[in-house]
């Protein structure tokens, strides 16, 4: 049994790090994540500024290991849409989510 258990925990990991390579990948093809930040009037300099505050003028390597980093500490970033802490947002509708009231409901 603790060998079951043990694969199942060894395939979990593994799956969650060919997804956090994906997801990575994925955010980085989608183009320049600065001009969903940034305003259109934006200058040169303020992109600069803002590529070295957000870390992206690093290699990839060493962005996906701040990533993955700041992802194990639960810091999941700031939602650009809500412009708040990712966790914070999880936290406030994780509780709906969970119940199966909510569920019922939006049937």
């Amino acid at each position: 049994m603790a060998r079951f258990v043990l694969a199942r925990l060894v395939q979990s990991l593994v799956a969650l790090a060919i997804l956090s390579v994906v997801v990575f990948v994925l955010a980085r093809a989608t183009g320049d994540p600065l001009h969903l930040i940034l305003p259109m009037s934006a200058s040169e300099e303020d992109y600069a500024n803002a590529r070295r505050y957000l870390g992206l003028d690093r290699p990839y390597v060493e962005q996906y290991v701040s990533f993955v980093g700041r992802a194990l500490r639960g810091d999941f970033g700031t939602s650009l849409r809500a412009r708040r802490p990712v966790g914070e947002l999880i936290a406030q509708r994780l509780p709906n989510s969970l119940t199966r009231s909510a569920w019922r409901r939006s049937r």
